[in-house]
Protein backbone atom coordinates (compact mmCIF):
# COMPACT_ATOMS: atom_id res chain seq x y z
CA UNK A 1 0.00 0.00 0.00
CA UNK A 2 2.88 2.54 0.78
CA UNK A 3 4.18 1.44 -2.30
CA UNK A 4 1.42 2.26 -4.10
CA UNK A 5 0.85 5.35 -2.41
CA UNK A 6 4.77 6.71 -3.45
CA UNK A 7 3.87 5.80 -7.19
CA UNK A 8 1.06 8.15 -7.08
CA UNK A 9 2.76 10.88 -5.62
CA UNK A 10 6.09 10.62 -7.76
CA UNK A 11 3.65 10.35 -10.69
CA UNK A 12 1.75 13.59 -9.70
CA UNK A 13 4.61 15.68 -8.96
CA UNK A 14 5.89 14.48 -12.36
CA UNK A 15 3.01 15.67 -14.02
CA UNK A 16 2.79 18.60 -12.08
CA UNK A 17 6.30 19.31 -13.35
CA UNK A 18 5.59 18.37 -17.15
CA UNK A 19 2.20 20.77 -17.20
CA UNK A 20 4.30 23.66 -15.78
CA UNK A 21 7.24 23.68 -18.28
CA UNK A 22 4.81 22.82 -21.02
CA UNK A 23 2.14 25.13 -20.34
CA UNK A 24 1.14 27.59 -23.12
CA UNK A 25 2.56 31.01 -22.56
CA UNK A 26 0.48 34.37 -23.27
CA UNK A 27 0.58 34.95 -26.84
CA UNK A 28 -0.39 38.00 -29.41
CA UNK A 29 -3.91 38.41 -29.88
CA UNK A 30 -5.73 39.73 -33.25
CA UNK A 31 -9.02 39.87 -33.24
CA UNK A 32 -12.02 41.90 -35.49
CA UNK A 33 -14.00 41.81 -37.90
CA UNK A 34 -13.34 40.93 -41.60
CA UNK A 35 -11.86 44.27 -44.04
CA UNK A 36 -11.87 46.12 -40.69
CA UNK A 37 -8.76 47.55 -38.81
CA UNK A 38 -7.65 44.65 -36.08
CA UNK A 39 -7.56 44.83 -32.36
CA UNK A 40 -4.16 43.46 -31.62
CA UNK A 41 -3.30 42.77 -28.24
CA UNK A 42 0.15 42.16 -27.02
CA UNK A 43 0.88 41.19 -23.51
CA UNK A 44 3.29 42.85 -21.37
CA UNK A 45 4.33 39.08 -20.01
CA UNK A 46 5.61 38.38 -23.26
CA UNK A 47 9.08 39.03 -24.66
CA UNK A 48 9.74 39.62 -28.46
CA UNK A 49 10.64 37.00 -30.89
CA UNK A 50 13.35 37.59 -33.14
CA UNK A 51 12.20 35.88 -36.04
CA UNK A 52 8.87 36.45 -38.22
CA UNK A 53 5.90 35.13 -37.72
CA UNK A 54 2.67 34.88 -40.25
CA UNK A 55 -0.31 33.68 -39.96
CA UNK A 56 -2.85 32.74 -42.78
CA UNK A 57 -6.19 32.68 -41.63
CA UNK A 58 -8.25 32.99 -44.92
CA UNK A 59 -6.12 31.47 -47.67
CA UNK A 60 -6.75 32.34 -51.68
CA UNK A 61 -7.28 30.33 -54.38
CA UNK A 62 -6.20 32.83 -57.27
CA UNK A 63 -2.70 33.80 -58.45
CA UNK A 64 0.50 33.43 -56.02
CA UNK A 65 2.49 36.88 -55.42
CA UNK A 66 5.68 37.22 -56.09
CA UNK A 67 8.22 39.62 -55.72
CA UNK A 68 7.55 42.88 -58.03
CA UNK A 69 3.90 42.12 -58.13
CA UNK A 70 1.62 45.19 -57.39
CA UNK A 71 -1.19 44.04 -54.23
CA UNK A 72 -3.67 45.98 -52.73
CA UNK A 73 -3.44 45.16 -48.62
CA UNK A 74 -4.49 46.82 -45.23
CA UNK A 75 -2.11 46.45 -42.52
CA UNK A 76 -1.68 47.53 -38.80
CA UNK A 77 2.10 47.52 -37.72
CA UNK A 78 3.23 47.76 -34.66
CA UNK A 79 6.85 47.94 -32.71
CA UNK A 80 7.17 45.61 -29.99
CA UNK A 81 10.10 45.61 -27.88
CA UNK A 82 11.66 44.58 -24.58
CA UNK A 83 10.58 46.37 -21.73
CA UNK A 84 13.56 48.09 -20.21
CA UNK A 85 12.06 48.65 -16.70
CA UNK A 86 14.26 46.64 -14.79
CA UNK A 87 11.77 46.76 -11.20
CA UNK A 88 9.20 44.80 -12.13
CA UNK A 89 9.98 41.21 -13.74
CA UNK A 90 6.76 40.54 -14.82
CA UNK A 91 6.85 43.06 -17.42
CA UNK A 92 9.03 41.45 -20.19
CA UNK A 93 7.61 43.74 -23.20
CA UNK A 94 5.77 47.20 -24.73
CA UNK A 95 4.11 48.04 -27.81
CA UNK A 96 3.15 50.61 -29.93
CA UNK A 97 1.26 51.22 -33.16
CA UNK A 98 3.44 52.70 -36.13
CA UNK A 99 1.97 52.68 -39.01
CA UNK A 100 -2.00 51.84 -40.06
CA UNK A 101 -3.22 52.01 -43.85
CA UNK A 102 -6.40 51.41 -42.37
CA UNK A 103 -5.65 54.94 -40.77
CA UNK A 104 -4.05 56.22 -43.81
CA UNK A 105 -6.35 55.39 -46.44
CA UNK A 106 -9.06 57.30 -44.33
CA UNK A 107 -6.87 60.35 -44.53
CA UNK A 108 -6.19 60.10 -48.09
CA UNK A 109 -8.83 58.59 -49.92
CA UNK A 110 -11.75 59.35 -47.39
CA UNK A 111 -12.48 55.76 -47.42
CA UNK A 112 -10.25 53.71 -45.72
CA UNK A 113 -9.66 51.89 -48.70
CA UNK A 114 -6.67 49.61 -49.20
CA UNK A 115 -3.11 50.64 -50.41
CA UNK A 116 -1.22 49.64 -52.94
CA UNK A 117 2.70 48.37 -52.48
CA UNK A 118 5.02 46.98 -54.54
CA UNK A 119 6.08 43.51 -53.21
CA UNK A 120 9.98 44.15 -52.42
CA UNK A 121 9.42 47.74 -52.89
CA UNK A 122 7.42 49.14 -50.06
CA UNK A 123 9.62 49.95 -47.62
CA UNK A 124 8.42 47.82 -45.46
CA UNK A 125 10.47 44.66 -45.25
CA UNK A 126 8.68 41.97 -43.69
CA UNK A 127 5.94 42.74 -45.14
CA UNK A 128 7.07 42.26 -48.27
CA UNK A 129 8.58 39.19 -47.20
CA UNK A 130 4.72 37.74 -45.55
CA UNK A 131 3.28 38.25 -49.08
CA UNK A 132 5.49 36.71 -51.05
CA UNK A 133 4.11 33.13 -52.28
CA UNK A 134 0.36 33.96 -50.69
CA UNK A 135 -2.41 33.88 -53.33
CA UNK A 136 -5.44 36.41 -53.53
Amino acid sequence: MMIAGIVVVALAVSGGVYWWVSRPGPKVEVTGKFAAEPKVEIPKKLEPTRTLKVSTPIKGGGPVAAEGDTVYVQFATYKWSKDKDEENSRVKSSSEKVRSSYEEGQQQQGGGGPMHLVIGKSGLKDIDKSLVGKSA
